[in-house]
């Protein structure tokens, strides 16, 4: 949506946590240039960090990359 059609982001991907992990890394490798941000915390104060990252920085990212649990 971005190469073609100049839509930009960000856009809510939720996957299931086992395929986490490797979405993250098929993200670097078919789309380099987009930035991705990977949601995804079992520690509270971690997810903390991450809530605050994301509303203060979420535009600058294409992707936010979450799980069926994050996304609840």
């Amino acid at each position: 949506m971005k190469e073609h059609q100049g839509i930009r982001g960000p856009s809510l991907v939720i996957c299931p946590l086992s395929v986490l992990s490797s979405w993250s890394n098929e993200m670097s490798r078919w789309a380099p240039s987009l930035k991705f941000f990977r949601l995804h915390a079992s520690n509270t104060d971690e997810q903390l960090a991450q809530r605050k990252e994301l509303t203060t920085n979420a535009t600058a990212y294409d992707v936010i990359l979450t799980t069926y649990e994050m996304a609840k």
